[in-house]
């Protein structure tokens, strides 16, 4: 196996890793932000009372109060790099057939 086969190959993975990445992270952005607006559209008395009692909340909304509480610039920083990731992963996708064989390996 020739060193452009492994390269092509390694940049084909590569490639199909960040876009899966950016997708997924995206993905849970998107849904941060859904939690995020249920917990904001809640009437203020019952959020009150399912931070007074937090613990014996299920898990979703915990993790939905735990979201309300997140700094304000996290989920855009979060949905920037989900986006650096996809844009990386398809340039590497669309880079991948440009990597040419070497002359001798043509002739054979």
């Amino acid at each position: 196996m020739s060193i452009v086969k492994i390269f092509r190959t390694g940049l084909l993975f590569a490639s199909g890793l960040f876009l899966g990445a950016g997708g997924f992270l995206l993905g849970q952005v998107h849904v941060a932000r859904i939690m995020e607006e249920q917990v904001r559209s809640t009437f203020f008395l019952f959020r009150a009372i399912g931070y007074a009692t937090f613990a014996f909340q299920g898990s979703d909304v915990q993790v939905a109060l735990a979201i309300r509480d997140l700094p304000p610039g996290a989920l855009e920083h979060s949905e920037r790099a989900a986006w650096l990731l996809l844009a990386l992963g398809a340039l590497m996708l669309v880079a991948t057939p440009f990597v040419r064989r070497s002359n001798k390996q043509k002739k054979r």
